[in-house]
């Protein structure tokens, strides 16, 4: 049978993670929630102040299971991060309305990002991430995706199930192919694919009513094709 804490070093091991969790080097913040998880303190209202404070913080509660303090947050920022994978732990966030994770390391994202279903508005800019889960078609709410400065090689074909989506930023990564499905995300009035590798657009792509400006520029885009574009497109802005 375990023994309880005493007041006195329940204290003690408290005030020492809030000490840690006040440190600049990483290694003891990250030590303060070993403590934390380790010994099962319970969460006072000034340490889920301190949980929730910034954006590493933030990233420690995800990764340790320690979601009091974040489960109703609806606005992250995390930028400049060693994050390689958000952890799934995510989808547990389901006030979410915005997250911004940028300049940082991030390789994978869970497909478990789809049981946030508030999600408006998800910046992923400035990372290396390679694929998106064909889950992200379920953010039925999404307004503004930003995925530019990755390594994306192609979109998910659910691209098209974003019915909401306003604003789809996928500049500077390494597509060859966009997904003809995506003619299916009626409400996009802005679409930033420059800096890939396209040659050319889903036929269709004349039948996305609300589209305001397509930017194609630093794609190996052909002058047959830009010709074609430029006369089907002719209500948009277009730029080559």
């Amino acid at each position: 049978m375990d023994i309880p804490y005493s007041v006195k070093n329940y204290r003690q091991i408290l005030e020492k993670a809030e000490t840690l969790l006040q440190s600049s080097d990483q290694t003891f913040v990250e030590l303060a929630f070993q403590i934390l998880q380790g010994n099962r303190v319970g969460m006072t209202e000034r340490l889920k102040n301190i949980l929730a404070n910034s954006g590493n913080k933030i990233i420690f509660c995800l990764k340790y299971g320690i979601l009091e303090p974040i489960v109703d947050l609806d606005k992250i920022y995390i930028n400049q991060s060693s994050l390689i994978e958000l952890p799934k732990s995510v989808g547990e966030l389901r006030q979410l309305r915005q997250l911004e994770l940028r300049q940082s390391q991030l390789q994978f994202l869970p497909r478990q990002i789809s049981f946030c279903m508030q999600l408006e508005h998800l910046d992923l800019s400035d990372n290396r991430l390679q694929a998106i889960p064909s889950e992200i078609g379920y953010l039925h709410r999404l307004k503004i995706l930003n995925l530019s400065q990755n390594q994306l090689r192609n979109l998910p074909e659910t691209i098209g199930d974003l019915h909401r989506l306003r604003e789809l930023k996928i500049a500077q990564n390494q597509l060859t192919f966009i997904p003809p499905e995506i003619i299916h995300a009626q409400s996009l009035e802005i679409l930033d694919l420059s800096n890939n590798q396209l040659t050319c657009l889903p036929k269709e792509i004349h039948k996305m009513k609300k589209i305001r400006r397509i930017n194609l520029a630093g794609n190996p885009i052909r002058e047959e094709e830009k010709q074609r574009l430029l006369k089907e497109l002719n209500r948009y802005k277009v730029i080559f």
